[in-house]
């Protein structure tokens, strides 16, 4: 675990190492917040950076990296869009037998819509999240590596780690997204040890850019959910 201020340097630091990806994918129906992102990351201002990720699910400059877009709606209609979505998502995951609502509990940090099922505060995708950590757990009850590809903010390894702190995450993302991931899951996770691939490789969750792929060897789990339907065929291959 590390400061809030450590966290927010070691972000520029690794962006001067890692950079930026060539815009793919996803980023391609996001280019104006790619410019507005990458521009805070060349301005290299830790306080920032500390200002926007705290905000990373409603702030324009990463809206649509880690968030739905809602920016344009009125309060009232995001409150009633995230109620009648994340309803639906719980209500799909209590169908699988799932009962213990109060590990969906979205972390504080990022400000994210959430809709409030009982008395526990939920974010779009962590019901989706938690089924795949509880599959995932099945093929690895004890322990294991698992390399996630399209890794996003962390959603699943926060669900995973809730589930089975044993098991390890690799997540796999363009460096930008995992620069995300960092920030949130250092907050989220504080008990986590949390390091890139060519600093700690044995780390609790990994982060490692995707243009470092060959930099792992081996793992018992990979885990792909939507990310290769944004990714040309030249990337898959």
């Amino acid at each position: 675990p590390v400061t809030v201020m450590t966290v927010a340097e070691g972000i520029l630091e690794r962006y001067r190492r890692y950079g930026w990806s060539r815009p793919i994918g996803e980023w391609g129906a996001i280019r104006t917040a790619q410019t507005s992102y990458h521009s805070l990351l060349e301005n290299g201002a830790p306080e920032d950076i500390e200002y926007t990720f705290r905000r990373m699910f409603r702030h324009p400059e990463v809206n649509g990296i880690v968030s739905i877009r809602v920016n344009g709606g009125q309060p009232d209609q995001v409150a009633h869009l995230m109620d009648r979505l994340v309803g639906q998502n719980v209500a799909a995951w209590k169908g699988t037998g799932e009962r213990d609502i109060a590990r969906l509990a979205a972390p504080a940090l990022g400000e994210p819509n959430v809709a409030v099922v009982g008395s526990t505060p939920i974010m779009l995708d962590t019901p989706r999240h938690d089924h795949y950590a509880a599959n995932i757990g099945r093929l690895l009850p004890l322990t294991g590596t698992v390399l996630e590809i399209g890794s996003g903010n962390g959603g699943m390894a926060l669900q995973v780690k809730r589930r089975n702190p044993k098991i390890q995450m690799v997540l796999c993302d363009l460096p930008e997204t995992l620069y995300l991931a960092w920030y949130w899951l250092n907050h989220a996770l504080p008990e986590a040890s949390i390091g890139w691939i060519d600093e700690d490789s044995t780390a609790s969750i990994v982060l490692l850019p995707a243009n470092a792929l060959d930099q792992i060897k081996t793992a018992n789990v990979w885990f792909a959910a939507h990310s290769l339907c944004e990714m040309p065929q030249s990337e898959i291959t």
